[in-house]
């Protein structure tokens, strides 16, 4: 996928999908012991951690699956997600393992992301909320 235009920041970044599948393909290469591993990791986490990047833009923020990651989920394709910001409601963060967890609320889905420096995303996701609401004058 070509990098979006107009992109105000941009992360390396894991997002859980909840009922994420890995693929025939990957279920192959993992064997029975990496699919039991992955199920007790989904389990745990309740989804599967998809990496790909996030994309900050002045009216969206929005997740990518990588080619990795696209190949190894069912449906991996369709995984990215668009969220206007003038329809999040709350973005917090939250201690994460290695790596700080932003949870973006909005009113039919909690998109929920990990990274380095994701302190310093969510405060650039919460400025970038209030000018796309921000009518001018």
């Amino acid at each position: 996928m070509a990098k979006p235009d107009h992109v105000i920041d941009k992360r390396m970044v894991n997002a859980l999908f909840k009922g994420a599948e890995t693929s025939g393909a990957a279920n192959r290469l993992l064997g029975g012991a990496g699919k039991a591993g992955v199920s007790i990791v989904e389990k745990m986490m309740g989804g599967l951690w998809v990496g790909g990047n996030a994309y900050l833009k002045p009216q969206t923020i929005e997740f990518h699956p990588n080619a990795l990651n696209k190949i190894f989920h069912k449906g991996g394709a369709g995984m990215g997600v668009v969220l206007e910001l003038s329809e999040v409601i709350a973005v917090t963060h939250r201690f994460g393992v290695a790596t700080k967890i932003i949870d973006i609320e909005a009113p039919d889905v909690t998109l929920s992301i990990r990274g380095y420096n994701m302190k310093s995303f969510a405060d650039a996701i919460e400025a970038a909320r209030i000018a796309a609401s921000d009518p001018g004058p």
